[in-house]
């Protein structure tokens, strides 16, 4: 019996199943609006999967391909990787190791003229908080 040969995505990285996709999906929308990652559990209610050695061969595929990376030791230890990112369409960057997600209408000009409208005290706060951020402190 001859092995067919893996298909590759347009970036020259191995592309995804129909079941990889719909857990690479679900793991970004958790991001998302929740906020975190979701637990094995969690994935394997969303997929019908009872099982959840059978979830994580489809995490392991993931990491594998370069979509995602997992911290072994934690129960939500998923992380999107650039091109996980990338193929959910999102624009998302990262400060630090905080996701920052870009927003395409944003410019600079658009936060400077909003922050010229807020009272000297906000934008004191809103200063901080950007520097805490910067510096990895939050």
């Amino acid at each position: 019996m001859t092995a067919l040969a893996p298909s590759y995505h347009a970036s020259g990285h191995r592309s995804l199943t129909d079941r990889q996709r719909e857990a690479l999906r679900f793991i970004g929308r958790s991001l998302q609006e929740v906020g975190r990652p979701p637990t094995l559990r969690e994935i394997g209610h969303w997929m019908s999967i009872r099982s959840t050695n059978d979830v994580n061969d489809h995490l392991r595929a993931l990491e594998r391909k370069g979509y995602l990376v997992r911290t072994d030791d934690m129960a939500r230890g998923i992380q999107l990787t650039h091109l996980g990112r990338a193929e959910l369409g999102e624009n998302v960057t990262t400060i630090g190791t905080a996701p920052v997600r870009l927003l395409p209408s944003v410019t600079y000009e658009n936060v400077v003229g909003l922050a010229k409208q807020l009272p000297r005290q906000e934008i004191v706060r809103l200063q901080s908080e950007l520097l805490a951020l910067l510096l990895g402190d939050i």
